[in-house]
């Protein structure tokens, strides 16, 4: 069978999914007035709970102590060795990735050399690995998601498991070390393989590097002049607040701001995805090997979005930026990464707006704290025993406290270690909103981890387009569901 490329599965999706979808604009439905009682007083803005303090972890040494490795691979192998580094980071993380290289360069006892080699991109990144793929030159390490990586393996990419390195004695990690890493972002990159018929085997692909994560920005200021004295914990919560807030600009005496208040959306596959897991549900199976959409918990979600839309306490616009519209009290909220803190923060100051904000994790049926947490691995392809471990020597420089706080403090990220965590937040390196979003960091839940997960993402977000338009019903949720279900099972058979 002929495999088709990411993009034409994308094509497929309008002429299968959303061509057979109502999508007539009609007038929306006056908004009914919301007004709920106070329940409990909202705690100051930079108020967070004390992470737990870990004792310090000094670096591993570059210079091997131990006896004995299990690897097999003698010192005098290493010297000299030249591993090209792949990335995607870009301005001044490119400039701090090629510094810590040079610094990695200058100080290992092998002669190592790393060279850092930026693509534009993630986009940019996955084509040269396809290109390099057909012409058997991949490079020594690369940065990328654990998605791409399954898809790049099923194109022939073969990577190194991970795990002989991590465990060894001489050249790994320590157990305190491994310990150190959050555990969610810790076992994304395990993939379990059938090895020997039907024995099965756990592989680690890759090791996490940073991650980022979706986040309700929310305007606290403006919520208690509207009556609420509670952060929207729940979907329902939320849709009394932003309805609200819609209503109170309605109401007001500027007419150029009508239709806005409510949640202003920002078109992104995550929030798809953060919207299902508020509402219980999860699109990855236990096996890992494919995705679901039609769900009791998804259709409910798409109805909720549908629903926000439809009563005029949800918007988009493509003239204007949600950090602006925030700014300027078009909306009570909006859902944006860790990297929308800072520009928020600029937005605010440029309005001249005082409001004090706060970050929260999205509303949650559950009573769990629903934030959707996504980065890149570091992955080794397989080469011979000697550049392997020369790239996983790097990899260990990377991930050491002191670099990943280094990091996090210049990218407004979270590192993936605990310790790490600890450092940025004695140097204070980040702003009141960044420090909050911390707390939710030990729940945080990562994006799925399936080889058809890139193209399928990009098929959510037309999806939401799709949802946010007027004239989509609430009764149409059970049918998206369904065509999102048959696109990506043809997708996952295809790559099979």
């Amino acid at each position: 069978m002929m495999r088709l490329s990411p993009g034409k599965w994308m094509l497929t999706l309008w002429l299968i999914l959303f061509g057979g979808l109502v999508s007539a604009c009609q007038p929306a439905p006056t908004t009914q007035s919301t007004e709920i009682a106070p329940s409990r007083t909202l705690p100051p803005p930079a108020q967070t709970r004390t992470l737990p303090t870990q004792t310090a972890t000094p670096a591993a040494s570059l210079t091997p102590t131990q006896p004995s490795s299990l690897l097999e691979v003698p010192a005098s192998d290493l010297r000299g060795l030249t591993i090209t580094f792949w990335h995607s980071a870009a301005g001044e993380s490119e400039a701090l990735l090629q510094d810590f290289a040079t610094e990695f360069n200058q100080v290992n006892t092998w002669g190592i050399t790393v060279q850092p080699v930026g693509h534009a991109g993630l986009g940019m990144l996955d084509e040269q690995v396809r290109l390099a793929l057909e012409e058997n030159r991949l490079p020594g390490l690369i940065a990328a998601y654990t998605d791409q990586a399954l898809l790049w393996e099923v194109n022939g990419a073969e990577l190194a498991d991970l795990t002989p390195y991590v465990s060894d004695p001489v050249w790994g990690l320590s157990q305190s070390d491994q310990q150190d890493f959050y555990p969610i972002f810790w076992a994304h990159d395990l993939v379990r393989r059938s090895t020997n018929g039907s024995k099965l085997t756990t592989l680690r692909l890759g090791v996490p590097w940073y991650r980022s994560a979706l986040v309700l920005i929310y305007n606290r200021t403006w919520a208690e002049e509207l009556g609420f004295r509670t952060y929207p914990d729940t979907p329902a919560q939320f849709r009394r607040q932003v309805c609200a807030a819609a209503q109170a600009n309605r109401s007001d005496q500027d007419a150029q701001n009508d239709g806005t208040g409510g949640w202003l959306v920002k078109n992104d596959p995550l929030l798809l995805l953060g919207w299902i897991q508020a509402f219980g549900g999860e699109l990855e199976g236990e096996d890992g090997t494919g995705l679901t959409f039609y769900t009791p918990a998804a259709e409910e979600a798409v109805q909720y979005l549908a629903n926000l839309i439809t009563n005029g306490c949800a918007w988009s616009a493509d003239d204007e930026t949600p950090p602006e519209a925030f700014a300027n009290r078009r909306t009570l909220g909006w859902i944006g990464s860790l990297a929308n803190l800072s520009i928020q923060e600029n937005a605010l100051e440029q309005a001249n707006n005082n409001d004090e904000w706060v970050v929260l994790p999205l509303p949650s049926t559950t009573g769990s704290q629903n934030i959707v947490a996504y980065g890149p691995a570091l992955m080794v392809p397989k080469s011979d025993p000697a550049h392997e471990l020369g790239a996983w020597l790097f990899v260990r420089w990377l991930l050491s406290a002191e670099k990943q706080a280094v990091w996090a403090e210049l990218n407004g990220v979270f590192p993936v270690r605990s310790e790490a965590l600890r450092q940025v937040r004695l140097n204070a390196g980040q702003a009141a909103q960044w420090e909050q979003a911390l707390v939710w960091l030990p729940k945080a839940r990562s994006e799925p981890a399936t080889p058809s997960w890139r193209a399928v993402r990009g098929l959510m977000s037309d999806a939401l387009e799709q949802i946010l338009l007027p004239g989509f019903q609430e009764n149409q949720a059970a049918s998206l569901l369904k065509k999102l279900d048959q696109i990506s099972g043809e997708i996952e058979a295809n790559l099979r």
